[in-house]
């Protein structure tokens, strides 16, 4: 095809375009790219003017880049026509081998014709969506070839063979432009492709594509030389919504004739004034609400057992302690007390648990400790013993640093997996599987902490308080403060919104420390302000209080008992049996217990498995317990979350038995 037809060709892309958007129907336009696996099917003997001694150039591939220009437009249905105009590279390397008799005997040549066959492309495609997103397409490529050139080249395929004289592998190296070259090729196309939307509207998609041609005209118009391609490549195409037609201009009506009418100036509203408000609630242990009238504040004695988890966790593929672990420096180790940590947490005596080794090892100068450092064994930790000493050496390191513990003392080992490990096939016992174990030859160093207090209970357990505030305009602050002799004990705020919707709670179970220690009432307010600069604040409410302390009870003989609670924690995963740790805490509290005692025993499971299993090995860890006691009742309540199920340590906890133990004091 001449220069004239190309440009012909062009036009009628543009005139397409123009005419298309004109409609209403939407179109897609962008841009394409594709990359080229070429066919190459032949059968000539040389290039016109170029002279060889092959005989026969019959086939060959290449591969090549290409990309361009894109416009769609619906015809009908699920029909859709595309134009294309771009750039195609159908360079290919056609190679024809013969034997040829030599003084070494018969050797292996290797004729090679190497072409750069660049092309601009125009192809007129009907598309058909076979389902969603998914189409067919057909139709023609129109090539127009640019100045193509060739390499070619004689070469000798046995090993060890070169030409003579040139003592070469290669030789008749000629480079140049194809003579007689077709200026036009045309194919059929088929081909398949699928859109992804990439924004909500569908106006934007990104499209893989495929597409083979068949060569159907001859690359060089005197030689018997097509090229067939296959075509892998993206498309992304932008698909505008059309404007909606434009309104039509309302009609004029004719306006009637406008009586003046007389304007009463309205005086202005007042503006509504903010208004704050609450009240108070207290909530039993069932979760119930009822009317507070006083709070009674009553102290026990008590003895509390918390077993110590000897188990140091760590991010996967880390060494480094996690900083939740409270570190304490060389100066404050020799200050430390266990003691102290009566009214902490069960979780934040856990996170001490170093510290208490630490201190217990002072204490017991002949005592010495094994480290074993474990590992997941998956991925980046199969099989990785070097990670696991490293996380050994790291506890060791905090040991002797901060506790300044002798390093003879301390015993690294090392390991993949746990000698006792969690399940690995689940997310959650792979985490616990990056641990690092605690074992001593002295029980006193891991034994559980046994703390006694005073307990002190409230009665309501729970201060429920329900805030409201009436406003127009959002909230800037607003603060609910409850206080005892102008001490304030409990703060809640917050800042925006136009009310307080939610009800805000004072747990004394969870937040000992604050329990109030003086007999003075309660006293509550709530004050909130606006963005209109208004504000509002309630007038003192007060709860009396009642404290029922311990001289209290003995001086006016008020009956009295006291609660002593207990922890297993050394269940293995997944099991019912107490194991030598436990059995040493049975012997511990068995000869604690009065004959007029209350026993209660309660067990509990980790969230790992479905909850009747749960409830079913719970069970068994209580029932396990009270035989062990040869006292008490038992009940299992299966998975509860007594600690946060999301951390390794907190699934350890939620693993135990708790043993309740009331013993009433005779007057």
């Amino acid at each position: 095809m001449s220069r004239v037809s190309i440009s012909f060709c062009i036009a009628c892309f543009f005139v397409s375009f123009f005419y298309v958007s004109a409609q209403e129907d939407r179109i897609r336009y962008g841009l394409y790219g594709n990359a080229y696996l070429n066919i190459h099917t032949s059968s000539f003997k040389e290039l016109p003017g170029v002279p060889t001694c092959c005989p026969q150039y019959t086939e060959g591939t290449g591969s090549g880049l290409g990309g361009g220009f894109l416009f769609e437009m619906p015809l009908f249905g699920s029909t859709l026509l595309s134009l294309r105009l771009g750039y195609a590279d159908f360079s290919g390397l056609i190679e024809s081998s013969e034997k040829q008799p030599t003084a070494n005997g018969l050797t292996n040549f290797t004729h090679e014709l190497d072409a750069t066959l660049p092309a601009i492309t125009f192809h007129p495609l009907v598309g058909y969506e076979i389902f969603s997103s998914f189409r067919l397409h057909g139709g023609l490529d129109f090539s127009y070839l640019m100045p193509q050139t060739y390499t070619q080249k004689e070469v000798v395929a046995d090993p060890n063979g070169v030409f003579v004289p040139e003592n070469s592998r290669e030789r008749n190296v000629t480079t140049g432009d194809i003579q007689e070259s077709s200026s036009f090729m045309f194919s059929p196309m088929i081909g398949a492709s699928y859109e992804f939307p990439m924004n909500t509207n569908k106006t934007l998609l990104l499209c893989p594509e495929i597409y083979y041609q068949h060569g159907f005209t001859n690359v060089n118009s005197t030689l018997d030389w097509k090229v067939s391609s296959v075509r892998f490549g993206l498309a992304l195409k932008f698909s505008p919504k059309p404007l909606p037609p434009p309104k039509p201009e309302p009609i004029p009506e004719k306006k009637p004739e406008v009586v003046p009418e007389v304007i009463v100036k309205e005086e202005p509203k007042p503006v509504e004034p903010l208004r704050a408000s609450v009240r108070a609630v207290g909530v039993n242990e069932n979760g119930n609400e009822f009317p507070v009238g006083t709070i009674k504040v009553e102290e026990f004695l008590s003895t509390q057992m918390r077993p110590l988890l000897n188990y140091i966790f760590f991010d996967e593929n880390s060494d480094k302690i996690d900083k939740k672990y409270t570190s304490l420096s060389s100066g404050q180790s020799k200050t430390f007390s266990v003691q102290s940590l009566f009214n902490s947490s069960t979780m934040e005596t856990y996170y001490h648990m170093m510290n208490i080794v630490g201190k217990r090892l002072t204490e017991n100068p002949k005592a010495k400790l094994t480290i074993t450092g474990c590992n997941a064994d998956l991925g980046t930790e199969r099989n990785n013993t070097d990670l696991s000493r490293r996380r050994a050496e790291s506890v060791k390191r905090y040991f002797i640093n901060n506790w300044n513990i002798d390093p003879s003392r301390l015993t690294i080992a090392f390991r993949n997996l746990s000698e006792k490990p969690s399940n690995n096939n689940e997310a959650d016992g792979i985490v616990e599987n990056r641990r690092v174990e605690l074992q001593s030859d002295n029980w006193a160093i891991l034994e559980p902490l046994v703390l006694t207090d005073t307990l002190r209970t409230t009665n309501p357990p729970v201060l429920r308080f329900y805030p409201s505030v009436q406003t127009l305009v959002p909230l800037n602050t607003w603060n609910l403060s409850v206080s005892q002799q102008s001490k304030v004990l409990k703060d809640f705020s917050g800042t925006g919104g136009r009310n307080v919707t939610s009800p805000l709670e004072w747990n004394f179970n969870e937040e000992k420390t604050s329990i109030p220690l003086q007999s003075q009432p309660l006293e509550y307010t709530l004050s909130a302000s606006n963005t209109d600069g208004q504000s509002d604040k309630t007038e003192i409410q007060t709860i009396p209080l009642e404290q029922v302390t311990i001289r209290k009870k003995r001086s006016e003989q008020i009956a009295d008992r006291e609660i002593d609670r207990y922890s297993l924690i050394l269940f293995d995963y997944d099991k019912a049996d107490l194991g030598n740790g436990n059995k040493k805490i049975i012997d511990f509290v068995k000869p604690r217990i009065a004959k007029n005692a209350t026993v209660s025993v309660t067990g509990f499971t980790d969230r790992t498995g479905d909850d009747e299993y749960n409830k079913s090995l719970s069970s068994q860890r209580a029932s396990n317990a009270v035989k062990a006691l040869g006292k008490g009742t038992s009940i299992g309540e299966g998975e509860k979350m007594l600690f946060d199920n999301n951390t390794p340590e907190g699934r350890f906890y939620n693993r135990t038995v708790t043993i309740l133990v009331e013993t009433p004091i005779s007057k």
